[in-house]
């Protein structure tokens, strides 16, 4: 093991342990001067999904300012993966019959309920969501009350 000083692209010099071959140490090396900072990093996935949430009118998180940092990030990772694709999935073609169409719109009112969820804590209790059989079961049923 040998300790590498890494200056990063943000200009921040981090200490690093690292193992392995030579070349392979090199590279890796080589990477992490490419890229920004674990902070830097952390604070533009923060930025990022801040400015989506105001884009689509999402609540202001509640909670303590480091609940409300993670929690913006997993609020728009799952909103990306999970929350608009059973939405939009819902949304498409014509129900096969009334109790379909109320089926389909009680789902898409439970989605949105979910998107405008404002508790920190709620985001990040339920952020294995994204690693859950979660949206399997929402596209199965989704599916299922469309006809396909």
């Amino acid at each position: 093991m040998a300790k590498y000083t890494v200056t990063h692209t943000c200009g921040h010099t981090v200490t690093v342990d690292l193992v392995g071959k030579g070349k392979d140490r090199e590279w890796k090396l080589k990477q992490m001067e490419q890229g920004v900072c674990t902070d830097c990093y952390r604070a533009q996935q923060q930025a990022k999904a801040e400015a989506k949430a105001a884009e689509q009118g999402l609540p202001a998180l509640e909670g303590s300012e480091k609940q409300i940092a993670w929690a913006t990030t997993i609020r728009s990772k799952m909103i990306d993966e999970i929350f608009e694709p059973i939405r939009k999935e819902l949304t498409k073609g014509t129900p096969k019959d009334e109790q379909a169409a109320k089926a389909i719109a009680w789902m898409i009112e439970q989605v949105t309920e979910k998107i405008n969820t404002a508790s920190a804590k709620w985001w990040i209790d339920n952020r294995n969501l994204l690693h859950s059989e979660y949206r399997r079961e929402l596209a199965i049923a989704a599916k299922g009350h469309m006809g396909n």
